[in-house]
């Protein structure tokens, strides 16, 4: 079977949660407080997925291949505060992750199209990606798709 993009159901929160945890892993090196990973985080996440996937406001789709799931996005379509105005709504991407990082111009570009083709369907007029500061490869791949920083979050332990 050729790979495939399709969309997520439930039957795939615990490949989605795998790819989680192994990216959650590698996030804590960037900074080992902010993203200490919790005990139980593969428990929570499950939970939040599935009640994602249950939500009318949620895209979400899987990369399918023979050997399983090698990567997923989750875009939350969600209108912006009061006081901005960006012409629509947002698709607001938190989860997204691909098996390995050279996969980010083939299997994260793939999922990126159709997610963003989707939510431009629903009304959306743009995203946002979320990406840890360090995450330099994923940081290159949203600078290739013509993605800018708008803002950063900083941190510091007390």
């Amino acid at each position: 079977m050729p790979p495939t993009i399709r969309a997520a159901t439930e039957a795939d929160v615990s490949a989605m949660v795998g790819l989680s945890e192994k990216e959650r892993i590698q996030r804590e090196t960037y900074e080992p407080q902010f993203f200490r990973k919790a005990v139980g985080s593969a428990q929570a996440q499950t939970a939040y997925f599935e009640w994602q996937l249950k939500q009318a406001n949620v895209i979400a789709f899987v990369h399918d291949t023979d050997g399983g799931i090698d990567g997923f996005v989750i875009a939350s379509l969600i209108n912006a505060p009061p006081v901005y105005d960006p012409g629509g709504s947002t698709a607001l991407i938190d989860d997204f992750t691909v098996g390995r990082s050279e996969m980010w111009d083939s299997v994260g570009l793939a999922l990126f199209e159709r997610v963003s083709n989707e939510a431009k369907k629903k009304g959306a007029v743009g995203s946002v990606v979320i990406c840890a500061h360090r995450d330099e490869i994923k940081r290159h791949f949203l600078d290739r798709l013509g993605m800018r920083i708008v803002s950063e979050w900083h941190t510091k332990r007390w």
